[in-house]
């Protein structure tokens, strides 16, 4: 259900693009609802909606994209650990607050 309402948000942030004519050829890309653009002739740009309708399959479903020749089991068991490694690291980003340190004096 979040998914389908997220889904909508978005088509209708398209629509009012898509009104006020600010959408440029440059945003046809695969990011986010952009993907749902479809561009006719050098001018025209509209709302796929085939696609928007397509996309309703995957509401709710999580899925991972990997290239390892792990297991699918030991891939979404690694991906679950990933919080602690993301947690060390900000953990050292926080840690590194260094003040300036000038190398010449003003005078």
């Amino acid at each position: 259900m979040k998914d389908e309402h997220n889904r909508i948000r978005g088509l209708q942030r398209l629509e009012k693009r898509v009104k006020t004519g600010k959408l440029t050829k440059s945003n046809i890309n695969n990011k986010g609802y952009n993907k749902y653009l479809r561009m006719q002739g050098d001018v025209t740009i509209e709302i796929d909606y085939e696609k928007f309708n397509q996309d309703k399959v995957w509401d709710g479903l999580k899925g991972y994209a990997t290239n390892t020749k792990l297991r699918d089991k030991q891939v979404i068991e690694n991906y679950k650990n990933l919080w602690h490694i993301e947690k060390a690291f900000r953990m050292s980003k926080t840690d590194l607050r260094i003040r300036p340190i000038y190398h010449r004096l003003r005078h």
